[in-house]
């Protein structure tokens, strides 16, 4: 495994959060480039604040087919139980369907 980019916030406050919407922007990007094939992160909430602008991030890199690890969640999409538990958190396309 290759890691592509890291980022580590040094500590919560507004400076920051305008740091983490220009850091999501630019994995987006690079995802849509297919500069790496997974996100792995300490826990959902350091990928957004809100739960709005989460669960649109989420499922921009499902769509992408970017599979996603989560240590604190114990949340790993490569395998076929993380990707079941990532449907059920509403989080793929797939979770409204009937």
């Amino acid at each position: 495994m290759t890691v592509h980019m890291i980022w580590a916030p040094a500590k919560a406050g507004r400076r920051e959060l305008v740091r983490s919407v220009a850091f999501r922007r630019r994995l987006c990007h690079d995802a849509t480039q297919r500069q790496f094939d997974a996100i792995m992160a300490w826990s959902v909430d350091r990928l957004g604040r809100w739960l709005q602008d989460l669960v649109k991030f989420l499922s921009e890199i499902h769509a992408l087919k970017i599979d996603l690890y989560l240590h604190q969640q114990g949340l790993d999409t490569t395998t076929p139980a993380g990707k079941a538990m990532f449907q059920m958190m509403g989080c793929s396309p797939n979770s409204n369907e009937p």
